[in-house]
C-alpha cells in the first residue's frame, strides 16, 4: 500500500489529478489509521491506464466508461468506444487540415512588406464569407 504522495511520484502525476480521478470513481483509495488514502497496485495500474488512455486523447467520461467495461464476455463495446474516438480525431484532423490551407494561402498572399491597409490577411478576416473550419471556439 502506498501512500497518496508516493503514488504521485510514482506515477509522475500530481496528488491533485489523483484525488480527482478517486472523486470520479476511477480509482480507489483505502484509509489508514492515520485518516491517509492508501493505494494498492489495482488502483496503481487503474492510474496507468488512466494516463496511457488521456495520451491517446480519450476523454475522462470515456475512460471511465472504458474500465467499467472490465469483465465484460466481449469486448465489443471497448472496440466501439475505440472507433468512435478514431472518427472523432479523423475529423478534427480535417478541420485542421482546412484551417491551415486556409492560413497557409494567407501567407503565401502577404509579403509582410506591404502597407496593412493593403494586406489581404486583413481584408479576409473582414470578409463574411469565411468558411467554417469547424473551429467556433478559436477567437
Amino acid at each position: 500500500m502506498l501512500q497518496i504522495g508516493e503514488v504521485a511520484k510514482k506515477m509522475a502525476i500530481t496528488t491533485v489529478a489523483i484525488r480527482h480521478y478517486e472523486k470520479l470513481g476511477l480509482i480507489r483509495s483505502n484509509r489508514g489509521i492515520n485518516d491517509y488514502r492508501l493505494y494498492d497496485e489495482h488502483a496503481v495500474a487503474r492510474l496507468k491506464f488512466i494516463e496511457n488512455a488521456k495520451k491517446v486523447g480519450l476523454t475522462l467520461s470515456q475512460i471511465k466508461s472504458l474500465l467499467d467495461l472490465e469483465g465484460q464476455p466481449t469486448s465489443f463495446r471497448v472496440k466501439n468506444t475505440i472507433e468512435k474516438k478514431r472518427l472523432e480525431i479523423k475529423a478534427k484532423i480535417k478541420a485542421l487540415q482546412e484551417i491551415y490551407y486556409v492560413l497557409d494561402a494567407w501567407d503565401k498572399a502577404c509579403d509582410g512588406a506591404m502597407p496593412t491597409s493593403q494586406c489581404p490577411i486583413l481584408a479576409q478576416l473582414y470578409q463574411d464569407n469565411q468558411k467554417d473550419t469547424g473551429d467556433s471556439n478559436a477567437q
